[in-house]
């Protein structure tokens, strides 16, 4: 309803999108969510300050914008789904590669820097060219699901949430 007003019964979704897409896969953050569709688009709405909703702004949205499509970054392949930490997301393609955006405080994008980000960001791949087919995310922590069943994890480790 375009309104900051609390709601203690469950609302539809503004949608943007075609009505006869579907959304297959959801994620929320601290005060974002993203939704993915059946087409490999992907939307998100609420805060964005720093910049996690990946549409390379930081301005919030009470209405969902569209915030990943096939783009070159991750070879033009649709997106499988989405995770989100306290205030950033990451997405996973169909072909298997990671791509992060928002605040990186603790390294949580797990692209090799603390460099917050309004444009998505690969994932550093130091296990090679195994595809990750799971992405799940803490306030402050990534763990990603290789496709050999290697688990890896970036971000914070202040209670040794990253099992290394």
């Amino acid at each position: 309803d375009n309104t900051q007003v609390s709601k203690s019964i469950p609302v539809q979704l503004s949608q943007p999108w075609s009505g006869s897409v579907k959304v297959i896969q959801l994620a929320a953050g601290a005060y974002h969510s993203v939704f993915v569709l059946a087409n490999g688009l992907a939307y998100g709405v609420g805060h964005n300050g720093y910049g996690q909703l990946g549409d390379s702004t930081t301005v919030s949205k009470l209405i969902p914008v569209q915030v990943a499509a096939a783009n070159p970054l991750w070879g033009n392949a649709p997106i499988l789904m989405a995770a989100c930490h306290q205030y950033s997301t990451i997405i996973l393609s169909t072909n298997g590669l990671a791509y992060g955006v928002g605040q990186n405080s603790n390294g949580q994008l797990g692209d090799g820097s603390i460099t917050d980000r309004t444009a998505f960001a690969p994932v550093s791949r130091p296990w090679g060219n195994v595809a990750i087919t799971s992405v799940s995310c803490g306030v402050s922590h990534s763990v990603f699901l290789l496709e050999s069943g290697v688990v890896y994890a970036a971000g914070s480790n202040g209670n040794g949430q990253l099992g290394d």
